[in-house]
C-alpha cells in the first residue's frame, strides 16, 4: 500500500478516535462498549492495511481480470463513483436533508473510506463511514406538537433511508425546540465488505457486466437517540454494474434494511418500532476525457410498508470533475436531491451532498 493510501488510513482512524471523543461526550461516549469496539477495529484495519501486498497492476476491479492480463489504461481518471472499483480511497462529505415535515438533519462531516483486502481476495473490500459530525433540527414541528396534531408519544416522523424510524422527542420545554434547538453530536457508524462475484466480457474489449455482492452493518454509535437508530442493523446487498466503456456505466445497487438487536439503555420509542426497508440505487454515469467532467444522475427507490405511500423515490443529479495532485488523485462533485414522488411528512424533500473523494 502506498504511503498516501496509509496517510489517509491514518486520518481516517485518528479522526473517528478525535470526533467520538470531542464531540460525543468525551469519557461517557468512550466508555460505551460498541464504540470501543469499533475504534478498535479502526485501528486493526490500520495495522492490517500496512501489512497488506502492494496491488498488482490492474488490482481494484470487482471481477478477474481474465487470461490475457491487466486491460488496457483507461481512457478518463478514476473518479471514485463506479461501484466495481475496489481500490483505496479515502472521502470527507457533508450532506443537508429535508423532510416534507420541514425537519432537517445536517452531516456537516462524514468520513468514508474504502480499504481492499488483497490477502482475503484480489475483489474484496471493506468500507467504513461514520457521521462524527452530525445535528438533527426538529423545531419545525413544534407548533404541531402544541396544536395536538402530533403526538408526542409517537416521536418525530422520520423514515427511511434517514430514519430507521421515528426519532424521540428531545427532552427539552417546547419554546426552545420552537427557538432553533438541534442536537448535535456523532451518527451511526456503519461497514460494508464487498465481494466480487463474476464478470461477463473481458477488460479493454468493450462492454463487460460485473456482479457484486456485500452485506452492511450499522452499529449503534449515536451519541444521542436522536442521532441514531439505537440498534444493529444489517442490510445484505448485490450489485451489477454494466461498464459500456472507461467513460460511462450503469449500475444498480440492491439494499435490504432489517435490525439484528437492541443497544442496552435503548429509548422506549426505537424499542416499540422495527426496521425494514428496501432501498434500490439506479445511476449512469458518463464522463469527458479531457476535461474530467463527469454527469452521474442517481434515482433512490424505497419500499417502506410502514409508510403511508409505501413507495418513494428521490432524484440525485451529481456533477464532479477529476484532477489530479501529484501522484493523487482528487474528484470534487455536488450532489442535490429532490423527491420525485409527493413524500409523506416524513420522507426526504430536498438534500444535498458534496465531498471530495481522495484516490492515490
Amino acid at each position: 500500500m502506498t504511503r498516501c493510501s496509509l496517510l489517509a488510513l491514518t486520518l481516517l482512524a485518528t479522526s473517528l478516535g478525535f470526533a467520538a471523543t470531542a464531540v460525543a461526550g468525551q469519557s461517557q461516549l468512550m466508555s460505551d462498549p460498541s464504540v470501543a469496539a469499533v475504534l478498535g477495529m479502526a485501528h486493526k484495519m490500520l495495522a492490517a492495511a500496512e501489512l497488506a501486498d502492494p496491488p498488482a497492476q490492474g488490482q481494484g476491479s470487482a471481477a478477474p481480470q481474465g487470461e490475457e492480463g491487466a486491460p488496457a489504461a483507461p481512457e478518463v481518471q478514476d473518479n471514485g463513483t463506479n461501484p466495481a472499483s475496489l481500490g483505496f480511497k479515502f472521502m470527507p462529505y457533508s450532506r443537508f436533508t429535508e423532510l416534507a415535515n420541514g425537519v432537517t438533519s445536517s452531516d456537516v462531516l462524514t468520513l468514508f473510506a474504502m480499504v481492499p483486502l488483497p490477502r482475503v481476495s484480489p475483489f474484496t473490500a471493506i468500507t467504513v463511514e461514520w457521521p462524527v459530525v452530525k445535528t438533527f433540527d426538529a423545531s419545525a414541528v413544534v407548533l404541531d406538537l402544541l396544536e395536538g396534531s402530533l403526538d408526542p408519544g409517537e416521536g418525530i416522523p422520520c423514515g427511511p433511508p434517514l430514519c430507521g424510524g421515528n426519532r424521540p422527542i428531545p427532552d427539552v420545554p417546547l419554546e426552545a425546540l420552537a427557538a432553533g434547538f438541534d442536537q448535535s453530536g456523532v451518527g451511526d457508524l456503519g461497514f460494508r465488505i464487498i465481494q466480487g462475484l463474476k464478470m461477463f466480457g473481458k477488460p479493454g474489449e468493450g462492454r463487460t457486466t460485473l456482479l457484486i455482492g456485500g452485506l452492511q452493518l450499522n452499529t449503534p454509535t449515536a451519541s444521542h437517540p436522536i442521532l441514531g437508530e439505537e440498534r444493529w442493523q444489517i442490510a445484505p446487498m448485490f450489485i451489477h454494474v454494466h461498464n459500456f466503456s472507461a467513460r460511462s456505466y450503469l449500475a444498480v445497487m440492491h439494499l435490504s434494511f432489517f435490525d439484528v438487536a437492541d443497544k442496552s439503555g435503548i429509548s422506549d420509542l426505537h424499542r416499540d418500532s422495527e426496521v425494514g426497508f428496501y432501498m434500490g440505487r439506479y445511476f449512469y454515469q458518463y464522463a469527458w476525457t479531457k476535461s474530467g467532467w463527469y454527469l452521474l444522475p442517481e434515482l433512490q427507490v424505497m419500499y417502506d410498508d410502514k409508510s403511508d405511500n409505501d413507495w418513494s423515490a428521490f432524484l440525485m443529479p451529481e456533477v464532479g470533475k477529476s484532477f489530479k495532485a501529484g501522484s493523487m488523485g482528487i474528484t470534487a462533485y455536488i450532489k442535490p436531491g429532490w423527491a420525485v414522488i409527493s413524500p409523506d411528512p416524513g420522507e426526504r424533500r430536498f438534500g444535498v451532498e458534496m465531498g471530495i473523494r481522495l484516490i492515490p
